[in-house]
């Protein structure tokens, strides 16, 4: 770590969405900011990879309501706009209990189905209007399958709630909070657009951002190794480029990895253990790039039985992958701490690859590459019981005047990407606030 020291206005820890959507909110203000990020490339889990003429994220990432997301309310507060791939009819499937039915975008089109009898139809609608209805301050601490009652005895029930569940990446309805779940179906169905992908993938957002913030405020491998306090003010950041003092610091990163570089001994002890023990969603990826197209889903697979997703993203939008060939992205999610365990990830894997190979049997022989990735943290925070939106901590830390929280585990409305992008807007108007 060398000597040299400087100085800004305020400094944002990690270049995820979170990181760069509020530095470039703050910069726009007029405010002088520098983003550290320990990684060679910005994005976070959000990153972007080209290989051989394929754009790949890390991932599969959609956008929640389209123009109506959290993503598109920062862009359009920055000038900018969202850029989506057109939409079309979706050929998305559903497999549940050995079946494979066509998908709905919405549960409530579940109604539609020749699936369900009339009787179940009519479970499906009062579960679903009493999840939209029905919200007490209790709502948040009940689990999907409490909140439904004995309308989750019966099985297209069960089925529609997982179903439900997955949207928010909480496919179990035993923990599942039934406060997130009502949140998302509530915004739901105030937009035609349920899930919507960006034309060039997460790399346009995250190159948005960054041109945003502007020149030499993005310091790349750069990873921060202490935070230093005096009194109830973060003093400084010690990093390996130098360290960095500044009036404000956000720090956007998991907060399951917070007090690997600040001292737990300046916060209370429940904070720290809340945060310690944050439960991701956790999965395994895999990416094939494909000497021809082999499916012309335009839509996903998602299959309940397993906690698997498969998407064709160039089917979606053609410029991901070469003229004539096709990009495939599968993802299979892990239970808490599965990622630790080698035998289960090859399990997992071996799982994933016979979807793939059933619902796709084509594909094998056409793999020019692919790529495997496991990921510890998917999402920073699962949805369950204990750690919904009231449970999770705020954007500005009440033990430290100067220190702020954005990302995905922190407490803001939404999933995933949403809780980021709308932590990232919070985080924002309370610094300059504070700055004030």
């Amino acid at each position: 770590m060398s000597g040299h020291a400087s100085a800004c206005d305020v400094c944002v820890i990690g270049a995820g969405l979170a990181g760069l959507s509020a530095a470039a909110l703050l910069r726009a203000r007029g405010v002088d900011v520098r983003v550290i990020e320990r990684a060679s490339r910005p994005g976070g889990r959000a990153a972007v990879s080209r290989r051989d003429g394929y754009t790949l994220d890390f991932g599969i990432h959609s956008l929640r309501f389209g123009h109506r997301s959290p993503a598109a309310r920062v862009l359009r507060s920055l000038g900018e706009q969202l850029e989506l791939c057109p939409q079309r009819d979706s050929e998305s499937y559903v497999i549940a209990g050995g079946k494979m039915i066509r998908r709905f975008d919405d549960p409530q089109a579940f109604l539609a189905t020749p699936e369900l009898t009339v009787g179940q139809k009519l479970a499906v609608a009062a579960m679903v209007s009493k999840l939209i209805l029905w919200h007490p301050a209790s709502a948040y601490a009940t689990s999907l399958a409490e909140a439904v009652g004995p309308l989750a005895r019966d099985p297209a029930v069960k089925e529609v709630m997982r179903f439900i569940g997955f949207a928010i990446m909480a496919p179990d309805p035993e923990r599942a909070s039934a406060g997130e779940v009502s949140d998302f179906l509530r915004a739901q169905a105030l937009t035609r657009v349920r899930v919507a992908d960006p034309r060039g993938g997460m790399g346009q957002i995250v190159d948005k951002l960054v041109r945003k913030l502007g020149p030499g405020r993005l310091r790349l491998e750069n990873p921060m190794r202490r935070m230093a306090f005096s009194g109830r003010r973060v003093d400084r950041l010690e990093c390996d480029q130098g360290t960095q003092c500044c009036r404000a610091v956000l720090y956007a990163a998991p907060l399951q990895q917070l007090f690997d570089v600040a001292d737990p001994a300046f916060f209370p002890a429940g904070l720290v253990h809340a945060c310690r023990a944050l439960e991701p969603t956790s999965g395994l990826t895999l990416d094939f790039g494909l000497k021809r197209p082999v499916s012309d889903l335009s839509g996903s697979l998602i299959d309940l039985d397993r906690g698997a997703m498969g998407k064709f993203p160039s089917n979606t939008d053609p410029g991901l992958a070469p003229a004539g060939k096709q990009l495939a992205s599968w993802l299979v999610m892990l239970e808490p701490g599965a990622c630790a365990s080698k035998e289960r990830i090859e399990e997992a894997e071996r799982a994933l690859r016979a979807l793939i190979e059933r619902f796709c049997p084509e594909l094998f022989a056409q793999v020019e590459w692919e790529r495997r990735l496991v990921h510890p943290i998917m999402d920073g925070v699962h949805l369950r019981v204990g750690q919904a939106f009231p449970d999770r901590q705020p954007v500005r830390c009440p033990q430290l005047d100067n220190l702020f929280f954005a990302g995905d585990t922190v407490r803001a409305r939404g999933c995933s990407g949403d809780i980021a992008f709308q932590s990232a807007m919070e985080a924002a108007e309370a610094i300059l606030g504070f700055l004030r």
